[in-house]
């Protein structure tokens, strides 16, 4: 299983009942519930999607000073993010298996299009002076984004 960009070895493990335990160190996730299983799996992984995105989004929105209105995960065949008119965003739930600097540039990304809806130079400039490695994220999805 992927998750944040890194391989994790999964192990189907009574013990735990309906938890699922991440073991960072050793990459690897235990758990009783059928996590190969593609529903389950989807299921899972919307889930952490969800708490990490949201969390990471809010932080990073505290610390650039570009607030949001409000926050959704989805899935979209040909985009990874969204900002709507009214400052909602939207991030794809498989963006949880992408490593953290993808995710970020995502995030700072879409809450840039809070200040500047289109992919303006002037979008382009702020991105640059918001997250100078952009480049290297956007290479990086477009190497394993179809694989996600």
């Amino acid at each position: 299983m992927l998750l944040f960009g890194t391989r994790y070895h999964y192990f189907y493990d009574t013990t735990y009942a309906q938890k699922v335990i991440i073991d960072h160190e050793h990459k690897t996730i235990l758990s009783k519930r059928d996590l190969i299983e593609p529903t389950i799996q989807e299921n899972w992984y919307r889930t952490i999607a969800k708490k990490h995105l949201a969390k990471r989004t809010k932080e990073l929105s505290a610390k650039l000073k570009l607030p949001f209105n409000k926050f959704f995960i989805r899935e979209s065949k040909t985009k990874w993010g969204n900002c709507s008119s009214d400052k909602n965003i939207s991030l794809n739930w498989k963006l949880i298996k992408a490593p953290d600097y993808v995710i970020d540039y995502l995030i700072v990304h879409e809450l840039l299009h809070t200040v500047v809806m289109s992919h303006t130079t002037k979008f382009w400039t702020l991105l640059k002076s918001y997250y100078p490695n952009y480049r290297e994220a956007i290479k990086w999805l477009e190497k394993y984004g179809n694989s996600l």
